[in-house]
């Protein structure tokens, strides 16, 4: 629950942020890292196969519910976009009068290292089965380094959810913290904190 794939606000919406949001909805999520292997077998080898390693390459694979920003997913592969993918660990706390949902790369005071790099959607499916839920998988092929970090950009962190729904006759507190970008929310008897 605590490693999310994330890309930055400005590829999504186009308002110049570069503030990180995770892809909403998240089931799974994979990173897979390769390297060519160029024969070197010779009569010197005898009866060995030899090798040497070529290029290398990466993808990240993720499995989410459909919604509104898988829309905005499929809009980057038909405009054939590149643009930066972070697959960090975050810190995910969820309860009845809270959400908080910053990717800080550390989780139980541990520190992780987090990788990022461009990438382009090469395969996206959505599936609709009958009674459940919608949802969608794609493949992200990396183009150039995998790099890895221990630090986020300067933008910011944005938090980014489908919905958030409140049973009804109890009372829920939002909490959502920006480093930068604009919060609207409509709200009945409802309380948002911006931070």
């Amino acid at each position: 629950e605590n490693l999310l794939v994330w890309v930055e606000q400005n590829d999504l919406d186009g308002n110049g942020s570069h503030a990180l949001t995770p892809l909403a909805g998240a089931q799974s999520s994979s990173m897979n890292v390769t390297v060519d292997e160029f024969d070197a077998t010779s009569k010197d080898s005898g009866s060995w196969k030899a090798s040497i390693p070529g290029l290398k390459g990466w993808s990240v694979s993720s499995s989410h519910l459909y919604c509104e920003q898988t829309d905005k997913l499929l809009m980057l592969q038909l405009n054939r976009a590149i643009f930066h993918v972070y697959w960090v660990p975050a810190h995910n706390t969820e309860s009845q009068n809270e959400v908080t949902h910053t990717p800080s790369l550390e989780v139980d005071g541990q520190t992780f290292t987090g990788y990022y790099g461009k990438v382009w959607i090469n395969n996206f499916s959505a599936d609709a089965p009958n009674a459940q839920a919608s949802n969608c998988s794609m493949d992200l092929t990396g183009t150039g380094p995998l790099i890895p970090t221990t630090s986020l950009p300067n933008g910011g962190i944005g938090v980014s959810r489908p919905s958030l729904s409140i049973v009804q006759g109890r009372s829920a507190e939002v909490i959502v913290t920006f480093a930068t970008g604009a919060l609207t929310a409509t709200t009945s008897n409802a309380k948002v904190t911006c931070n």
